[in-house]
C-alpha cells in the first residue's frame, strides 16, 4: 500500500510525467487525473525506492478531499493570501500574460527550443488540471516571501502559516534507507 509519506518523499513507486504528459491531460479535473493514474502499475515497491515523480499531483487531490476544497482555493487561502503572493497563479490573469517569460527546453540536437511562451502556454487559458508538481506560475519576489516564511518559523508578519512542528518535521531527513537513481554526468549510476 502507497501511504502519504510516501508521497510526500517521492517514494510511492509512480512515475513522472514530464511536462508533454501533462499537456496530453491539461483537460482533466485533479480527481480524473489521479483516479486514472493510479491505475498505472508501480515501477517498484512503495517505500522502498526515491523516484522523483507525479506523486505530489497525488497530494494537491488529497488536500482537495480533505479541506473540501479545489487546491487553487485551498493554496490561494491558506499560502499564498496570509503571504500576500499577489502574483503566484495556476492560471495566469489576462492583465499579467506580457510579463510571461518563455521556458526553452533541449532539442533533438541539444539547441535551445521554446517549449511554452505568451503565445502557446496552457497557463494563459482556462486552466482545469491544478498540477501540483510543476503548474504553479510565480515571481522570484513571491517566492521570497515563502521561503521568509520558512525561515521564520513559519510565521510572516506576525501570522503563523505552518506551525512549528510541522516545520520541525518538514526538516527532518525522510529518505533514510530508500535507494535511488542517481544521473552523474549524462549517465545513470545506481546508488544505494
Amino acid at each position: 500500500d502507497v501511504k502519504i509519506i510516501d508521497l510526500l518523499r517521492h517514494s510511492a513507486g509512480f512515475n513522472f510525467k514530464g511536462p508533454e504528459d501533462y499537456r496530453k491531460v491539461i483537460n482533466m479535473s485533479l480527481e480524473e487525473y489521479t483516479k486514472d493514474a493510479v491505475k498505472t502499475p508501480l515501477k517498484f515497491e512503495p517505500g522502498s525506492t526515491w523516484w522523483y515523480s507525479s506523486s505530489t499531483d497525488f497530494c494537491g487531490y488529497l488536500i482537495e478531499v480533505l479541506s473540501g476544497m479545489k487546491l487553487d482555493v485551498f493554496l490561494k487561502n491558506k499560502i499564498f493570501n496570509p503571504l500576500e503572493m499577489g502574483d503566484t497563479f495556476f492560471e495566469l490573469p489576462k492583465t499579467k500574460i506580457d510579463r510571461l517569460t518563455t521556458l526553452y527546453v533541449k532539442g533533438d540536437d541539444q539547441e535551445l527550443v521554446s517549449f511554452d511562451n505568451k503565445s502557446n502556454s496552457p497557463f494563459i487559458n482556462k486552466v482545469i488540471l491544478l498540477n501540483g508538481s510543476g503548474g504553479l506560475l510565480s515571481t522570484t519576489d513571491d517566492y521570497l516571501k515563502f521561503c521568509q516564511m520558512l525561515l521564520n518559523e513559519g510565521s510572516f508578519n506576525g501570522q503563523q502559516i505552518i506551525s512549528p512542528k510541522t516545520l520541525e518535521l518538514m526538516k527532518e531527513d525522510h529518505s533514510k534507507g530508500l535507494k535511488y537513481k542517481k544521473l552523474v554526468f549524462g549517465k545513470k549510476d545506481r546508488k544505494s
